[in-house]
This record gives C-alpha cells, structure tokens and sequence, in this order.
C-alpha cells in the first residue's frame, strides 16, 4: 500500500562558479575543439564536452563561451588561409574543396556539443547559431580574401569558358560544382557570397561572349542556321546551370541569352534576304517557322517583327490574286487562289505559331484587308456559289457539298461590306429559281442557313422569302391553272425580289387573254393585292421547224426572246425598230436577248452589222443548221469595262439602301437619348451598323445633316456638335 507525503518539493540549487574555474572549463572545451579539427574527436566524449558547454551557459558563462568559440573558428580558418596560400603545385582549389568539407563536418560535430548554447544563449542574445558562425568565419576569413576570391573567379570562368567551347573535361566539371556549391552554401538565404563572386560576373562574362558570338553567327549563318544554333546555345547554357550552378541563374542567363541572340537581331533576322521569315513563308518551312515563333516568343515584343512579316506576305498574295482583271471569267481561280492562301496560312499559324491569338487575328485582319480592296470579291464569290449551285455540285455527296460550302463562308466571313454580297446574291438567286438553273432545293437552302449562321436572320430574310415564294407560288396557284394550260404563272412578293421594274411587254392574243382570266381570277380570292407583270423575266419552251429544211427543234428562250420569234410566224423579216416598237419595249436589257437569238443562228442580219441600229434587218436565218434537237438560246451579256468594279465602287441600289439603313439606326438612338454629343454619335452608329458594311464618318455625318433637313433632329443651339431629338 503506497503512502503520499506532502511538503516542500526538492529543488537543485546551482552552486556560483568562479570566472577561474570557467575559463578552465572553456580552455578544456578550446583544446577538444582543436583535437576535433586535428581528426581526433574519436578520443573525445561528447557527452562529457556538452556538460561542459551546458554547465558555462547555466552559470552565466555564456559569452565566453561564445566569444571563445568565435576566437577559436578564426584561429582554424587563419590555418586554412596559410594552407592554400602556400598551395603551388596547381592544386588549390582541390585543397580548398577537401578544406570546406572538412571544415563542414567539424562544425557540425562543434555544433551538437553546443546546442543547449544554441537553445538559449544564442537566441536570446540573437546570434548566429554555432554552425552559421563557423560558415560566416570561413566566408570572412578564406573566401573573402582578396587574393582567395580572385583566383576562384578567374578559375571558375575560364573553365566555363573552356566548356563552351567544348575544352573542358568532366573531371574539371565535378569540381567546379563543388565549388560553386560552397559558395551558395556559405550565406544560403540570401546568397551574396554566390553572388558577388561567381554570379554577377559569369553574367557580365556571358553577356560579352554572348554578343561577339551572336555577331559572327549573324554575319555568316541563314536565318534557319542562326536559329537552329540558338537553340542549341539554349539548351546547352540551360544544362550547364542544371549541372553546375545554383537553380537561381537559370533564369538570369537565359535571359542574357535572349537579349544577345534574339532581340538584339530580332528585326534583322525577319528581314535576312533570301531566308528570312517571308522566304520561309513562300517556301512553307513549318519547323524552320516554329523554330523562330519560340524562340521569338521568349521576347513577347519580338513576336511583332513575325506578325508584321506575316500580315505583308498576306497582303502581297491577296493582292496579286485580288488584282486579275477579268473577275467575270476567273471568279473560280480567283476563289481557289484565295482559299488556297487562307489554308496555307492557317495552317502555319496552326503548326508553326501554335494557333497564337496575336497570329490568327493578324492573319484574320490582314485576309480582311486584302479581300475589301476591291468590291468585285463580293461579286466574284456570289458567282463562285452561283456555278456551284448550277454546275459544281453536280456529282458531289452531301460531305462534299458541306465542305466546299463552308469554303465559300470562310471567305464570306472576311467581307466587310456584306450588303454588297446580298445585293449581287440575291440577283443570282432569283435568276436561279426564276430559271429553274439550281441543283438542288436542298443545297440553296444549306448555304442560306450558313450565311443566316454567321449574319443572323435579319440578314437572310429576305433571301429566305424569296425561296417560301418558290414553294406557296406552286401551291396557291393550284386553283388558278389548268395543268395542261402552255402558261404557268408565279407570284412573287416585290419586296424580296431584286429586280427592278419594267414596263410589260404586249403580249399576243393567245397570252393576254390567259394573263387577263388569271388576274381576275387571283384579284377576287385575294382581293388587297396587286399584280404587276414582269415580262421582262421568265422562260419558255418552243417547237419550232427552222431553216430551209425545216428542220425540228426545241428551244428554251426567255420571254423576250419567245415573243420575237413569235412574230417571225407572220414573216420573215423586221427592222429592229419595228420589233421593240411593236412590243412596246421600255427595257435597256431587249437589246442583248434579241442578239442571242442572232449569236445561235437562229436570225441573221442583212448587212452584217456590229451593233443593233434601229434601221437593222432581222431575218430568219434559211440556211439554219444544229447538230443537237434541244437548243438553249443564250441572253448575251453586256461588255463590262474592265474597270467597272473598281475600289470602292457600290452598286446604286446598295448605296440607297445604307442610306436607309444608316436613317434608321441614328433615328432609333436618338429616341433612345434625346440628346447625344456628334462623336459618340458616329461611334455607335458604326458599331451598330458594322455587322453589314463599314460606314465611313461622311456618310453618317450625310445622312444626320439629312435628318436635321427633314427636322427628325436637330442641333443644340449652346453646342453644335451636340444633336436634339425632335418629338
């Protein structure tokens, strides 16, 4: 059974010890120090030497101890300094590695004697702890002599040096690192040592290397060359500082690698004749390419000398394809070309910038530019879709189709003034589906999704309703036609149709009474609307027996063309002024359908003229002969300077239309703010107008004068550069 007694604990009190007796204490511990550093620490107990340190600092005796111990780490280091001062054989930096690593191992051992000094004694007076101490003295004392720092200096960059040149051995390389090593180690937080002796140096040493080198590579290599021994210079410094040196260079050095090699000769390199970027461009040099975006991107600011090299190869193939005079027989090799470039260059951009957004838009800008130098673009892809939806087609599968449709997109995405491309589009495609010339119903539809895809519905809708006039035409018109009537009508809606207004023709008897039975038929089921006629537009079918031979044909003619020879039933020859008069003809465009009558043979004039007098003779041509029974009788088409689509130039009825179109849009701002300053005007009025054309600063300014004109709006009378809206 255990028993507790209370009372006063028991307390071990120190007994005061005299100075004599610790300054024994300490001589004792001095001496075990020097055995430590003369290799004898085996003979030592260190048990014993802690209780020693232990029982100074307990007594007060801190400073001596710590005051002997520096004392004594200077005494060994001054052994070391005469040491390596004494070396001659050309071994001293091996001596000096063998003297830091031992010198490291006996402070270690000194430090685990004096870590009650370090616990207490150290912290609270805030001193360097007993293993910094002995690193701070070997900086101070041995690497910090003037004439010990030299020669380490000299030493370290001449073998650098030698190993850029590939003259140094891996032997010498071990030993380099070691010393290097030694000199982070000595102050490791902030590394000024490393610095001061090796760091800053072997910078301004590689900086001068680096330039005179840089220099002989740009006066003798190719472009490609150059590159390939930067990259290889790279690599090589990245390596040496990896095997040699702090982790804390790399960065520093590479970057002097990156301002001798690369931005120093960025412009020059770009521009070398013969093999500079635009020549790797022409040649496509994908790898020699990116070789030069990499390395160039290691100076964000030197990617502009690409980007300028780029936008001016662009814009000199775009300009050499945009520049083909004859747009009206080259649309397609003119599309081709383009699409070839744009892949071309796409595809560097993809491979060898590594779809860089600064690259792809100035790719993007630059295709841009180039396409809207000249308005016949527009003209020359409606065309191009044109032949494809009556021609090109043909013998392709759905893959096929979507593929060079969005081809044509891709191209229509770089117009800026896409009311351009409407207004030609729509003409193409009404001239289509009036003349029953498209493939496919399917395919018209698919590529007016597209452009509805990339515009909005707003920019389709009056494409799309002209293809619903199409189909409700052929539905509603059911219960007006007899099917075995020779006149099929179709009623179109005026606003989404192109063509302009022309005075009806007279027609024959055997027609107008059939036109008359239809109007009042249509008239009384819908009885708010109105017909005109167009008989300028439209096709038909006749049998016919020509020549001497009378030989039997069919022929698909325009209408024009159908009421001509109609009256060649009555006799064989006319005047061109008794034809056009007869008929009542108002119509600019009669001219050419009469002429594809006389270019297939089918009328001949008397006297051979040139152009159609009034004062011509047309007769029907008795000696007609053709191989094929079904003639397709052309319209001719009026002989187009070759300067008619010039830069800048707009058709009439686009330029009506933005005037319209920009009314429109300053009138719905003003009713939004009432009052708006001139500048912040135009600006939204561009922006909001942009999806469609680029309008300039004098067309808006046009048309908000019109406006004032008409009193919609009108200017502040304190501030005429700030507009009122009118209510």
């Amino acid at each position: 059974m255990s028993k507790r007694v209370s009372g006063i604990p028991f307390v071990k009190i120190a007994m005061p010890v005299p100075r004599e007796q610790a300054e024994e204490t300490w001589k004792s511990l001095d001496h075990s120090i020097g055995l430590i550093f003369d290799f004898q620490a085996s003979k030592l107990s260190f048990e014993e030497l802690y209780r020693k340190a232990y029982d100074l600092i307990i007594h007060k005796y801190g400073d001596l101890l710590y005051n002997g111990l520096t004392d004594s780490f200077h005494r060994q280091c001054s052994i070391i300094l005469k040491k390596l001062r004494s070396e001659v054989s050309g071994n001293l930096f091996e001596v000096l590695l063998q003297s830091w690593t031992n010198f490291k191992m006996f402070i270690n051992m000194i430090k685990d004697i004096l870590m009650y000094m370090d616990r207490n004694y150290v912290s609270s007076k805030n001193l360097l702890p007993a293993y910094e101490l002995g690193l701070s003295i070997f900086k101070s004392d041995i690497i910090l002599d003037a004439d010990i720092s030299i020669k380490i200096r000299i030493w370290i960059l001449e073998n650098i040096k030698n190993d850029r040149n590939m003259q140094m051995i891996s032997t010498e390389k071990c030993l380099i690192k070691n010393i290097i090593n030694m000199l982070a180690e000595l102050n490791p937080r902030e590394k000024n040592i490393y610095i001061s002796i090796f760091e800053n140096p072997f910078i301004e040493e590689s900086r001068n290397f680096f330039t005179q080198e840089a220099q002989e590579w740009i006066a003798s290599d190719s472009c490609p060359e150059y590159l390939k021994k930067v990259e290889r210079r790279l690599k090589e410094e990245q390596e040496r500082v990896e095997q040699l040196m702090d982790p804390r260079t790399e960065n520093l050095i590479l970057k002097i690698v990156d301002e001798c090699f690369i931005k120093a000769h960025a412009r020059t390199l770009v521009s070398m004749e013969g093999s500079g970027c635009s020549r790797m461009i022409d040649n496509l040099q994908l790898d020699d390419l990116k070789r030069m975006y990499w390395l160039f991107s290691r100076v964000p600011e030197c990617r502009k000398e690409i980007s300028f090299h780029l936008s001016s190869s662009i814009e000199a193939e775009g300009s050499k394809i945009i520049s083909l005079v004859d747009y009206k027989k080259n649309y397609k090799q003119l599309m081709d070309d383009l699409l070839k470039i744009r892949e071309k260059y796409d595809l560097i951009v993809t491979k060898s910038f590594e779809k860089d957004p600064i690259m792809q838009t100035c790719m993007n800008l630059s295709f841009e530019k180039c396409i809207n130098k000249n308005a016949k673009t527009a003209l020359a892809l409606t065309l191009y879709i044109d032949n494809l939806l009556t021609k090109g087609i043909k013998s392709m599968n759905e893959n096929q189709i979507e593929t060079i449709f969005d081809h044509a997109i891709l191209i229509f995405r770089y117009i800026s003034d896409k009311d351009i491309f409407e207004a030609y589009y729509k003409q193409n495609l009404s001239k289509r589906l009036l003349g029953s010339s498209s493939l496919s119903d399917d395919a018209e539809r698919l590529m007016i999704r597209k452009l509805k895809i990339e515009c909005g519905s707003h920019y389709t809708s009056k494409i799309e309703g002209m293809l619903i006039d199409m189909r409700l035409s052929k539905d509603s018109l059911k219960d007006f036609i007899n099917p075995n009537d020779i006149i099929d009508f179709k009623v179109l809606t005026a606003a989404f149709w192109p063509q302009a207004q022309v005075q009806p023709i007279i027609l024959p008897v055997e027609f107008s009474t059939k036109i008359e039975r239809f109007r009042r038929l249509y008239l009384n089921k819908y009885s708010g609307r109105t017909l005109i006629w167009t008989t300028n537009l439209g096709n038909a079918e006749i049998k016919s027996y020509l020549g001497d031979n009378r030989e039997k044909h069919d022929l698909v003619v325009s209408t024009y063309q159908m009421i001509v020879l109609l009256m060649y039933n009555d006799k064989t020859a006319y005047r061109y002024e008794e034809i056009y008069e007869s008929l009542n003809i108002d119509d600019k465009e009669f001219e050419f359908h009469v002429l594809g009558l006389v270019k297939c043979g089918i009328l001949v004039k008397k006297n051979n003229e040139k152009k159609l007098e009034n004062d011509t003779v047309l007769m029907l041509n008795a000696d007609f002969k053709y191989k094929m029974y079904k003639i397709k009788v052309p319209i001719l088409q009026k002989k187009e300077n070759t300067d008619d689509v010039c830069e800048n130039e707009i058709p009439e009825i686009v330029e009506d239309d933005r005037k319209h179109m920009i009314e429109a849009i300053i009138v719905k701002i003003m009713k939004s703010r009432r009052v708006i300053g001139h500048q912040q005007l135009i600006s939204e009025v561009s922006k909001m107008i942009s999806w469609k054309f680029v309008a300039s600063n004098k067309q808006i300014k046009g048309r908000i004068e019109n406006l004032i004109e008409r009193e919609f709006l009108q200017r502040d009378p304190k501030d005429s550069n700030v507009y009122l809206y009118i209510v």
